[in-house]
């Protein structure tokens, strides 16, 4: 009994002596740790805040921030960082500020249009920086500004066009082209061609598959990264074809449809054949002894001759219009095609206007109907005994109707391109020694 008891106390004294220990363990511990904290000076503590950037425009904004400092500690600089990508450093774009007050701003400049930005404040304090937490915003950018060129070369079946980005809208123009379409304000949803050219600046397009005789609508079009503009509205014709010829309906009260060549041309501003009134082929000389209907001179007519004093021995005949058989149109091109009579090409001065143009370097007149469509007819001058008079200053363009009071003459278009020596620029209807190699510009029946 008296052994167990003994064995109870020792253990209490055991059990007290741990707890005097580990009191006097903690005590230990306590005063260690507050010599150490005593021994030490506090981190500064730098509050920055970066603020929502404004007064945002496709190049450039204004970011600022405001900056805690505790009392006793110096700020090196302050500024604002931005990059592409979040959380930027002073590593990247930086940019200080001399304005020390709170809060602080820094205007950015030479920004790129439509492009994200991460922007934060930063302070530097003994070589130590302290950041704001990451904006965002997004710089201003517009679609880009396109005009369309009016149309030229237009044939049966294709034509040419284009147009200017005069303004990017700050962004790259990744594409630019025409849209054309029968309908009004066509969009590349219909037919369309890019051009080769990107960015700002001049192009050109060539628009084929076109359907003769038919009315289409244009537009320049350009794209950027914010999307599609279109340019004014333009339009244009296409030519008719008949006989493997092509053809303009200028609209003329009696429906004559124009040739948009000379007889031997291929081209609107070619300048052809010549030839002497009612005869179907070109030559080498064209005088008195060399024409078709005519005994070696003007008194010795043959054949469309009303007056007897022109005859030869007082022939006459009473044709005052060119038969089929000596039409240089008709035999050239085939049924269907004539020479302009005296009327038709009244018909064709009196209802458009006209101005004298040049087509591909060549001089010329140029005839603008009320519908839109043109007519060209180059200067391409006459075949005389001694050549060719006048080329590149004068148009001379045969009818098929002689002047019946003076049958050696026959009726002519004339006109006289400015600047000629000392003629004034002017057009007429004339009339002309039916020996002269002239150019025939075909006309047709539209009804």
């Amino acid at each position: 009994m008296e052994s167990e008891k003994g064995r109870e106390i020792v253990l209490f004294f055991k059990i007290l002596d741990m707890k005097r220990l580990t009191k006097a363990f903690v005590a230990i511990m306590l005063i260690m740790m507050s010599i150490i904290v005593s021994g030490c000076k506090p981190d500064p503590v730098i509050t920055v805040t970066t603020y929502t950037p404004r007064d945002i425009t496709m190049s450039s904004a204004v970011c600022g921030a405001e900056v805690l400092v505790p009392q006793g500690f110096t700020v090196d600089e302050l500024g604002v960082c931005w990059s592409f990508y979040q959380n930027p450093t002073v590593s990247n774009n930086r940019k200080s500020t001399s304005n020390w007050s709170e809060p602080f701003v820094c205007a950015l400049s030479d920004l790129e249009a439509g492009r994200e930005y991460h922007v934060r404040a930063y302070a530097l304090c003994g070589g130590e920086c302290c950041y704001g937490e990451d904006k965002s915003f997004t710089t201003k950018a517009e679609l880009p500004l396109v005009t369309t060129f009016n149309v030229t070369n237009i044939t049966h079946s294709t034509a040419s066009g284009g147009g200017e980005v005069t303004y990017d809208g700050g962004l790259f123009v990744s594409e630019c082209g025409l849209c054309w379409s029968t309908a009004e304000e066509p969009t590349l949803e219909d037919g369309h061609c890019a051009s080769n050219s990107v960015g700002c600046g001049e192009f050109y397009v060539e628009m084929t598959g076109l359907i003769e005789n038919t009315t289409y609508y244009v537009r320049a079009y350009a794209i950027n990264e914010l999307g599609i503009s279109y340019g004014e509205q333009v339009f244009f014709a296409t030519m008719g074809i008949y006989y493997g010829h092509e053809y303009v309906n200028l609209g003329l009260p009696s429906g004559t449809l124009w040739a948009t060549c000379n007889v031997g041309a291929d081209n609107p501003e070619v300048y052809g054949d010549f030839f002497a009134w009612g005869e179907t082929e070109p030559k080498e000389t064209y005088n008195w002894s060399t024409y078709k209907y005519s005994l070696d001179d003007q008194y010795h007519l043959t054949k469309y001759c009303c007056t007897s004093y022109y005859g030869n021995n007082g022939f006459t005949d009473n044709l005052s219009t060119l038969l089929e058989e000596d039409d240089a149109a008709a035999v050239n091109w085939g049924e269907g095609w004539c020479m302009p009579t005296e009327e038709q090409w009244r018909e064709l001065m009196e209802n458009t206007t006209s101005n004298y143009a040049t087509l591909n370097g060549v001089n010329g007149h140029l005839f603008t109907a009320s519908n839109g469509k043109k007519l060209f007819l180059p200067a391409a001058g006459a075949q005389y005994s001694n050549g060719n008079e006048w080329e590149g200053q004068v148009g001379y363009y045969s009818s098929s109707s002689v002047k019946t009071d003076a049958s050696c003459h026959a009726w002519h278009f004339y006109f006289v391109y400015p600047y000629i020596y000392y003629i004034p620029p002017y057009m007429t209807i004339d009339h002309n020694a039916r020996y002269a190699g002239l150019s025939v510009r075909p006309v047709r029946s539209f009804r």
